[in-house]
């Protein structure tokens, strides 16, 4: 029988400091950026904001091929070992597939907002014809207007020289003109009345006629982007849980690199 020999309290004090500096310095860690670069000109996947550019500038074009830049507690390395950027490549395949959907329907639905655009600007130039129409009416009542104006200043005129009028004779003239007059006014009212309710039958009819039209083609234009919408976001969904998983897998081909000495410290340009 063998009995087990405690740890010292000392020993056993240093591995639990050790043990949460290796902690601390792991969660640290996985707030770092890091870079994907798929060769030369191929795809580049980034996380975080601290990447350097010029430092990723230089390596690309000192690289012979892909590799994978990350930041440890402030200082940069690159990971070229093949077996494992074939694994970070794969992580992000996914990502990278979604993203090439979700272009493809952004797109399709700036496709349909030109179109939506256009018939918008279409409705805008008929209005303005409405109005163009509108307006040869509108030179028409400015002459009934005037016309008008006149006939009520001969009425006034033959109201006048009614008042005055000191025989029968001159009564009955005054009379006969008064009337003329009120015939006049009254006409030229009506025809006026006329020009109003054509203008404004006129300008309904043609635009609603019009806009309905368009407002129809409107509708049907915009259909399509209720669905794009909908699949986008179900899209940009499926990419955060895939950009999370693709972290997840960087991170583990990071660490891996460390602990077994594949990660490469960058030098300084």
């Amino acid at each position: 029988h063998c009995s087990e020999t405690p740890m010292p309290i000392p020993s056993r004090l240093c591995l639990a400091f050790a043990g949460a500096i290796l902690s601390f310095s792991a969660f640290a860690a996985s707030d770092e950026p890091f870079t994907l670069v798929q060769g030369k000109n191929g795809a580049i996947s980034t996380y975080g904001s601290g990447s350097d550019n010029d430092e990723l500038d230089r390596l690309k074009r000192s690289s012979n091929g892909p590799f994978l830049w990350f930041r440890d507690h402030g200082k940069s390395y690159v990971i070229e070992d093949r077996t494992l950027l074939a694994r970070a490549d794969a992580a992000w395949k996914p990502v990278q597939a979604l993203s090439q959907e979700m272009s493809a329907l952004g797109q399709q639905m700036g496709e349909h907002g030109r179109q939506m655009g256009k018939l918008g600007r279409e409705m805008g130039e008929q209005g303005r014809q409405a109005g163009q129409v509108s307006r040869a009416d509108a030179a028409q009542l400015k002459t009934l207007s005037a016309q008008l104006g006149e006939a009520q200043r001969k009425l006034a005129a033959a109201h006048q020289q009614q008042r005055q009028a000191k025989s029968e004779a001159q009564r009955d003239v005054a009379e006969n003109r008064v009337e003329q007059a009120q015939d006049a006014v009254e006409v030229l009212q009506g025809e006026i009345e006329a020009v109003h309710e054509r203008m404004a039958h006129r300008q309904e009819r043609a635009h609603d006629a019009a806009m309905e039209a368009k407002g129809r083609q409107m509708d049907q234009a915009g259909k399509p982007m209720d669905s794009l919408g909908k699949r986008m976001g179900e899209l940009g969904e499926r990419q955060g849980r895939a950009s999370k998983e693709a972290e997840r897998a960087t991170r583990g081909v990071i660490d891996e690199a460390m602990r077994t000495g594949k990660a490469k410290p960058v030098r300084a340009g």
